[in-house]
């Protein structure tokens, strides 16, 4: 899935620069009163987009510091004991909406694609958890840390076919006080409805069978 058009007018890019110096201003951590008329994903995209802001989405909306914990991924660069973050909101507002109460078997993606000439692609998305809790309807709301990019590294860049791909996934291997946060509600996720449910059994057969074969979907299913 494409990430739908951001706003360009300066009016509301405006609103988005005072905002982000009032944020960066006060840095200490504290929730973001957010009262601008754009949905909250735009102006988040814009901060990732043109400020270098990094995004970590949680159930929890009262981290004071991230301290690097060993996750769980099929890739190497993802299977460390880190801080993780996205340099893409949407992506980190997929984990603050599904509740960890439930057994949740995740598989998800933001990318862009390197193209031969000017800068890379909009990003794109893929998202899906286990079919019972799209049919539940087990989402919440949570929380969006914003986090400063210096101590983090990006994944490297790797081939699909002939496209090469960039992933955006970061990792730090220090503790990481946030910026900001602002609350998300599951309303505030663009891609809500779009969410994918897929069967755990099957899903992670064919993971099994095929480590590199992402998304792990029959061609007709994409």
């Amino acid at each position: 899935m494409p990430r739908p058009s951001l706003p360009s007018d300066s009016a509301t890019l405006a609103e988005f620069d005072r905002l982000y110096d009032a944020v960066i201003a006060s840095g200490d951590g504290a929730p973001i009163d957010y009262q601008l008329s754009a949905p909250k994903w735009q102006f988040l995209s814009y901060l990732g987009d043109r400020k270098g802001i990094l995004f970590h989405g949680s159930n929890d909306g009262a981290i004071e510091e991230f301290e690097p914990r060993k996750a769980n991924d099929v890739d190497d660069f993802g299977d460390q004991k880190a801080v993780y973050a996205a340099s893409d909101p949407l992506w980190a507002m997929y984990f603050a909406i599904l509740d960890n109460c439930f057994p949740i078997f995740k598989v998800n993606a933001a990318i862009r694609l390197a193209l031969p000439y000017g800068p890379a692609s909009e990003p794109f998305y893929f998202f899906s958890v286990s079919r019972p809790i799209v049919e539940q309807r087990a989402f919440r709301s949570g929380a969006l840390y914003l986090l400063p990019a210096g101590t983090f590294e990006q994944q490297p860049r790797f081939q699909a076919g002939e496209q090469e791909i960039i992933s955006l996934q970061w990792r730090s291997f220090v503790p990481i006080r946030p910026l900001a946060r602002i609350l998300i509600d599951p309303e505030d996720f663009p891609f809500l409805s779009q969410i994918r449910g897929h069967d755990d059994t099957v899903l992670k057969e064919r993971m099994q069978q095929d480590p590199g074969g992402f998304p792990w979907l029959p061609e007709d299913e994409w």
